[in-house]
């Protein structure tokens, strides 16, 4: 009966000692899987962070171009308006002269 215990205390004590081992082997897994973990996190943090510098960037190119569109806009317009008045004043000098002789023809009746 003595040798039986014995034997069940060694087979107790090996059995002990894998648990231990393989609560070992799993904590190092375990710190392996978070430091990839960590790995992971700080790239997608990093993606994030360069992703929304893209949408800013894109935002802004958008704000610019709107910008640019709008001035070449106001350009456009003010050369319109520029031509606009350069008709308007001649067309004034053309009813001018046309009163002048309008005026002579009166005088000469």
């Amino acid at each position: 009966m003595m040798v039986k215990y014995e034997e069940l205390v060694q087979k107790y004590a090996e059995l002990d000692m894998q648990k231990e081992e393989e609560i070992a082997h799993l904590k190092h897994e375990l710190s392996k899987m978070m430091e990839k973990f960590e790995k992971l996190l700080k790239k997608d943090c990093e993606l994030n962070t360069q992703n929304n510098k893209r949408l800013h960037d894109k935002e802004e190119i958008t704000y610019l171009e709107q910008e640019q569109e709008s001035k070449a806009t106001v350009k456009k317009n003010s050369e319109t308006v520029t031509e606009n008045a350069k008709c308007l004043h001649k067309k004034e000098d053309e009813i001018d002269h046309l009163n002048h002789q309008l005026t002579k023809v009166k005088l000469k009746e």
